[in-house]
């Protein structure tokens, strides 16, 4: 390690715990960040959450590479993600929520793909700067200026319908409309638009005390409790083994830096089949085949010596927790409510880094774990009953049910019609 590294400046080369606490506080952090920006989501918006969560992420970040001390440097490694730990999710819900029901699966496909390639980008700056500061300088700054997202994001139009701001809704219909070169009968616009003014003025009427009927209603529904388990438990297995093999496969044979990039980019591949399984199959048969390959993978790696072999069934258990893992994020987000979609899933996502803290550098084979992953994977498929089959879930006979079964064919006809004008 050279005098550029964190563990140098701060004099950590013989300090165990230390170097592990780094970690343990990054990991922490999230447990606040997510189920704060799942509140902040679904209360004023994706946008806004979007938006907070982000220049908070660039303006500690900024502030860490300053840090002269290993104490400011880890309570700014516990700041930052305690403030930008929900971004993802905040965003995935947002992307879902901004296209048809045909196009869910093809938006998680570029996202995810977005997100390897800020995983690469991340990986060669390490490798051609090596220098902590400089590295946290460059990756951080663009953060700052991610106030333009209020002016150049749109919010999503399910959200303004769920919140019976139907105006604002209708607007984001009408500029999907012009950008896809769709035109929708007039009639049908016109009957959407008077079915959300007639909901708009019911709301009116709708007390305090209602909404938190509603509220306590959703956590008292049987269903949302059992989908919430399931995709918690999930996420759980999902954290333990995905995060473990991207943190150990530095201790791979050869170049640390080439090896984290190919554990990167398996994941594309993993992310194409994704978008080819999950409407053929369905996304409860997907996932599961998903962790039951994962686990055999990684129970026959551990008795593997160490070569070409066993690379390729490292990236094995990587190519299918990764495909296991990203269809969970399309699954979770779609048995939701939309008024709680992001809350719940941040809360999914929160009790799932119990199982990222399992993934220490300890579990360089990961055989340690691999047979948990096969039990997981047989209690899912008992389970499979539980969970219906997943889709944007909104109690039909709720206020925001039908203004969105309403405003969802509207949308289907700007989306379509946009598609098959550019075939």
């Amino acid at each position: 390690m050279g005098p550029t590294t964190c563990f140098y400046v701060f004099d950590l080369a013989c300090q165990d715990w230390k170097r592990s606490l780094v970690g343990t506080v990054h990991n922490a952090g999230f447990f606040i960040a997510i189920p704060l920006t799942g509140w902040m989501s679904d209360k004023f918006g994706r946008r806004i959450a979007l938006t907070f969560a982000t220049l908070a992420n660039g303006v500690f970040g900024l502030v860490r590479a300053l840090a002269s001390s290993y104490n400011m440097f880890i309570v700014l490694e516990f700041l930052e993600p305690a403030f930008r730990g929900g971004t993802y999710t905040a965003c995935f819900v947002l992307a879902l929520e901004m296209v048809g029901p045909k196009g869910r699966v093809f938006a998680s496909l570029l996202f995810n793909l977005f997100f390897i390639a800020g995983g690469v980008t991340v990986t060669l700056l390490s490798w051609w700067l090596k220098n902590w500061r400089y590295l946290l300088f460059i990756i951080y700054t663009p953060a700052v200026f991610v106030f333009v997202y209020l002016w150049i994001l749109t919010e999503s139009f399910r959200w303004y319908f769920s919140k019976g701001r139907y105006e604002e809704g209708l607007k984001v219909l009408k500029r999907a409309e012009k950008m896809n070169g769709a035109t929708v009968p007039k009639d049908h616009y016109d009957q959407v638009e008077k079915d959300a003014m007639k909901q708009r003025d019911a709301r009116k009427f709708e007390s305090k005390e209602t909404n938190q009927s509603s509220f306590k209603q959703l956590f008292t529904s049987a269903m949302i409790w059992k989908r919430t388990a399931v995709c918690s438990f999930l996420w759980t297995s999902s954290t333990l083994v995905y995060y473990g093999l991207s943190i150990n496969a530095i201790d791979l044979s050869g170049n640390s830096y080439l090896n984290y990039i190919v554990i990167i980019v398996i994941e594309a591949p993993a992310n194409v089949c994704k978008l080819i399984f999950l409407d053929r199959f369905g996304r409860k048969k997907v996932i599961a085949t998903a962790y039951v390959m994962t686990g055999v993978i990684l129970i026959n790696y551990g008795f593997i010596p160490n070569g070409s072999w066993s690379l390729l069934f490292y990236l094995g258990g990587k190519f299918f927790i990764t495909l296991g893992y990203n269809s969970l994020y399309v699954f979770a987000a779609e048995v939701f409510p939309t008024n709680y979609r992001t809350s719940l899933l941040a809360l999914c996502s929160t009790i799932g880094r119990i199982g990222r803290l399992g993934a220490d550098p300890g579990m360089s084979h990961g055989e340690g774990h691999a047979p948990e992953l096969g039990i997981y994977c047989t209690i899912v498929i008992k389970l499979e009953p539980v969970v219906t089959e997943p889709r944007l879930y909104d109690p039909p006979n709720s206020k925001a049910g039908s203004a969105l079964a309403r405003v969802s064919v509207h949308y289907s006809i700007i989306t379509n019609k946009a598609a098959n004008r550019n075939a």
